[in-house]
């Protein structure tokens, strides 16, 4: 009999704890639906309160982190196609118009790299906001000792719409579709306190030395697949890029 009571009480006990395991997940669902809802349907319907606590960055009021997050909800990237090179043109040139470090032609590269046979399609890529574009990145093809890697040049994005993650998105997005296509390392000469974050060092931890006097903090590697070899040389850039 007492047996009996305690498989009762046993069943009962589970059958609460189903429940509140069930009112639980329907909550999280709720939660998470209110919040799809939002991105679907625009920021401006989630709460102050949640985007507020949850959303802005440092520094943001809610209305400009709700409008941030319009913009982030409504960017897209894309290859580049032909009828694109017009307006990355543009935004190329006028990215590096106020950029710290230009050498006034990198709109003109990317149009010369296009025609070179280290121009990979698949690694010319767009991003664009509301159908406009805001942001561009092009990864080619180099020599390093004796393997074929990567170049990344130029990334540009025009100055109102810098600070709000799109070269990171254009950055990581690439590295995913270069390592798809089989390549190991992506070099860069950039700003060492921006393409760390993104997974680069300086190029010698890898063996990996440029043709030119550059600081070494300047010039540096991203290995993209960690099971890569290591590799190690000299770099040969495209001609096109006049080094």
């Amino acid at each position: 009999m007492a047996k009996s009571k305690l498989v009762k009480v046993n069943e009962k006990i589970a059958d609460e704890v189903v429940s509140d395991y069930k009112k639980i997940e329907d909550g999280v669902v709720s939660t998470y639906k209110k919040i799809e809802d939002g991105f679907v349907d625009g920021f401006n319907k989630i709460s102050d309160h949640f985007v507020e606590n949850y959303l802005t960055k440092d520094g943001e009021s809610v209305d400009e982190a709700k409008i941030r997050l319009n913009q982030e909800k409504n960017k897209e990237l894309k290859k580049e196609n032909k009828n694109d090179y017009k307006e990355v043109y543009e935004v190329v040139k006028t990215a590096f118009e106020s950029a710290e470090h230009s050498d006034g032609n990198e709109h003109d590269l990317v149009d010369l790299l296009r025609k070179s046979d280290n121009f990979i399609p698949e690694l010319s890529l767009v991003a664009t906001s509301n159908g406009k574009i805001v942001g561009y990145i092009m990864f080619t093809k180099v020599k390093i000792g004796d393997s074929i890697q990567l170049a990344l040049a130029p990334l540009a994005v025009l100055p109102e719409y810098q600070r709000k993650g799109i070269g990171s998105t254009l950055i990581k997005e690439g590295h995913k579709i270069a390592n798809d296509l089989g390549y190991d390392y992506s070099i860069v000469l950039g700003s060492e306190k921006y393409y760390p974050k993104m997974g680069y060092l300086p190029a010698i931890n890898y063996g990996i030395m440029p043709s030119f006097e550059v600081p070494s903090e300047n010039f540096m590697a991203c290995k993209l697949n960690e099971k890569a070899a290591n590799i190690s040389g000299i770099v040969e850039y495209a001609k096109e890029f006049g080094i």
